[in-house]
This record gives structure tokens, sequence and C-alpha cells, in this order.
């Protein structure tokens, strides 16, 4: 979905490779997304759309395999309108996934109900040392502090603070309703890991058929002293003390599900191996979807995410991030939030960003990359 005229994305999250596809036009792109809203929007919902007012209208797509990647809110009509303009949008892996969100959803509301205080967030922002092959990035720094400052009782991890260590001992410890990580998301640690000498061959090897079934993908940490990415198992380091990334297989084992909103302002967060059905045991039901970070969240119980679909671009991302906070906090709105309030606040920032370089309506590559997963 990015034009050709789209600035390069962050070192380290997409690498161009002689088989890489050519990058197309902007003009192909929209001509795509008026293709696809013809095929994958039906009149009858477009009748339903022009009866009811965007700002109370939300939809939400069930997708099967390749569609989880669609750019939904960029879809186009004939007057070149994105889809976002008529309503909210967000997907789910199946709408029985769906209902199950809402009763996590009702059981954080309960317990908030009783609560005597209210969990602090965790913001985690451009950690450092980066895994090797990984830049720094200094936007994501400059996002993960305001975002801090606008959720409530915040705490934030940044440079050599952001261990995986740190991490999961704050969510276990803590168990904050707001999880946001600002830093670079990496499709299959292993291969990076392999390909900068981290991993010999042959052991990246055995890791890939050990784990081939299992969600891909992972979120950038700060580099322990004592690295062993073999180790990055839930029985050989289960307090992730040795590991550069929280890997998607092992976010899914975390208990999550005091969480309401986890944000992944990542590269590809949420992307991943397309699959059939996913561990019934774990979601209650099965479904299809890509088995990467958005399932991972999901998978550990936080009813909702925000992910994205491609390589995002730092500087934009974090204008977009910071917007959206304002959004969520807009009254003094606190978390859990109620159903349909977070894809229709970050409709509302992606509006606000329209007014801001370098985001336009005509390029969907700095706003359409972001997508509410699960409970809108």
């Amino acid at each position: 979905a990015a034009s050709a005229a789209t600035p390069a994305t962050n070192p380290g999250n997409a690498t161009a490779t002689p088989s890489d596809p050519p990058a197309i036009t902007l003009a192909q792109t929209q001509s795509a997304l008026k293709e696809l809203r013809k095929v994958l929007i039906p009149d009858s919902l477009e009748d339903l759309l022009a009866a009811t007012s965007p700002d109370t209208a939300t939809v939400v797509f069930a997708p099967h395999k390749a569609l989880h990647l669609v750019p939904f809110a960029a879809l186009l009509d004939q007057n070149d309108e994105p889809l976002i303009k008529q309503c909210a949008v967000a997907s789910v892996p199946s709408l029985h996934v769906l209902q199950n969100c809402l009763g996590r959803h009702q059981r954080q509301n309960d317990t908030a109900a009783t609560a005597t205080h209210i969990p602090p967030a965790l913001v985690v922002g451009n950690p450092q040392p980066m895994p090797p092959g990984l830049s720094s990035l200094d936007f994501a720094e400059a996002e993960a502090i305001m975002v801090a400052r606008m959720a409530p009782e915040a705490t934030h991890l940044l440079s050599n603070n952001a261990t995986a260590a740190a991490v999961v001992a704050h969510l276990r410890m803590h168990k904050p309703r707001i999880v946001h990580f600002a830093t670079h998301g990496v499709q299959d640690p292993v291969t990076v890991l392999e390909h900068t000498g981290c991993l010999p061959a042959a052991t990246a090897e055995e890791l890939r058929a050990r784990h081939s079934w299992d969600l891909k993908g992972g979120l950038a940490c700060a580099l322990p002293a004592d690295h062993r990415p073999a180790d990055d198992d839930d029985d050989r380091d289960p307090d992730f003390q040795h590991t550069a990334y929280l890997q998607a297989r092992r976010i899914g084992h975390l208990d999550l599900s005091h969480t309401d909103l986890a944000v992944a302002s990542a590269c590809n967060s949420h992307r991943g191996k397309f699959q059939d059905v996913v561990d019934e045991n774990h979601l209650g039901v099965p479904q299809d979807g890509t088995a990467g970070l958005s399932l991972a969240f999901l998978r550990a119980g936080v009813a909702r995410s925000v992910v994205t679909l491609w390589p995002i671009a730092d500087e934009a991302s974090a204008v977009l991030m910071t917007l959206f906070y304002e959004e969520l906090h807009e009254g003094g709105q606190q978390s859990p939030f109620p159903p349909l309030h977070v894809a229709r606040c970050l409709r509302k920032a992606v509006f606000t960003c329209w007014d801001k370089r370098p985001y336009t309506t005509t390029d969907p590559f700095y706003w359409a990359g972001f997508v509410v997963y699960g409970l809108p």
C-alpha cells in the first residue's frame, strides 16, 4: 500500500532485497483501493453507511487469510474518499473472538469498579542498545515520553532500561491496563539473529523447527549483557534475562488478562503466517488469522490492540500516536475504555494528522497502516 514516493522506513524493519517487488505509484495504490472497495464492501453496507452519521458508525471486519492485511480504512469510493471518512474501522479474527473480547472487557470493568487505584500504564520506547542489525529510533523515544505523560500514572522504560526482563517483570508485578511499545518490530527474530552472527545456522534451524507451529514476530528490546538467543524459551529463560526480543510466541504465554489495550507502534506488528485455526484452548473458539503479535496479545488475554500492517515511518508514527492518546484520554477518560472508543479515537487522530505534514489523505502510507484488532 505504500507509494513509491514514500520516504525510507527505519533500517532493520524492512530491508530491500533483489527479490522485493517493485514499488508502486500512488496512482496504482489508489486504483487498487478503489477496486478492493467494490469487491469487499457490499452495496447494503454502502447504503447503511450513507444513512448513518460518520461519528457514530463503526465497522468491524472479520477477514480471511490475506484479507487481514487489507487497509480497510483506506478503501476508496468513487469520489476518492477513504472509508474512514464514513466510519471507524476495526478487525477481529472472527465474530466469536469479538464476543470473547467483550467478555474480557466486562470482567476488566468489574475489576476496575472495585479497584482502589489505577494500575500504571507501561510505555516502552527506543531500547538501547538495539539488537544487532537494528538502528536507534529517536522519534520512538519522543513518542514514548509523550504517551507516558498522557497515560495515568504511567511508567516508561527507555534506552538501556527497556530490557525484555524489565518489561516482563513490570507486566507481571503491576498488571497495567495499557501497554505501549515504540520500538522495532521484526517478523522473524531468529533469521535476523542468524544473519547478524548471533546464532549459528544450525541453532537457528533447530529453533525454527522447534517453533514452526507457533506465533511469529517480535518486538526489539535492549540487548542484555548476557545475550543468549538460543535460550529464548519459557523453560530455559523464564524471566527473559537473556533475550533481546519479546517474541510473539512468548508474549502469548504471559497473563495479560488485566490489560485493556496493547499498542505495538512498530513495523509489521500485525503481520504473521496465515493459518486457518489458532489454538482453541487460548481463544475459546477456532478462527483464522495472522499468527503474529496481534494474535499473541489476544492469546495472552488482552481485549484489544493497535498494530501495524506494514513498515511505518518513525516521525510520522510518533505524531499519530501522540494524537491518538490525546483522544483516548479526552475528558478524563480512563481504561478500561468503553466499546468502540479506541477505534473512534484512532479515527479522530487520523483526521487531525491530515492537517499536519507529512500526512495527506491521498497517501495511506502514513496513516492507514495502524489498525485496531479485537474489541473496537
